[in-house]
């Protein structure tokens, strides 16, 4: 916890080294595209159907800069 708290106290003085256009903030996720729904919508009387879950995807980034520019 005091690591933690000196961090806090020090980072605030690091970006103000920086303009807000060199300050970025990232994200990353997984995106499944093939990942069909364990819930789906069928007519009355269908049968429902079943198999293996794909495990294709990508990794997906998302940044931007803190004057909201990507």
């Amino acid at each position: 916890m005091e690591a933690a708290e000196d961090w806090k106290s020090k980072v605030h003085h690091i970006m103000d080294e920086y303009p807000p256009s060199k300050q970025f903030n990232a994200d990353a996720m997984g995106l499944f595209y093939r990942h069909i729904s364990v819930k789906s919508l069928i007519q009355k009387g269908e049968k429902g159907k079943s198999g293996k879950i794909s495990k294709a995807g990508l990794s997906v980034i998302f940044s931007s800069t803190a004057t909201g520019k990507s």
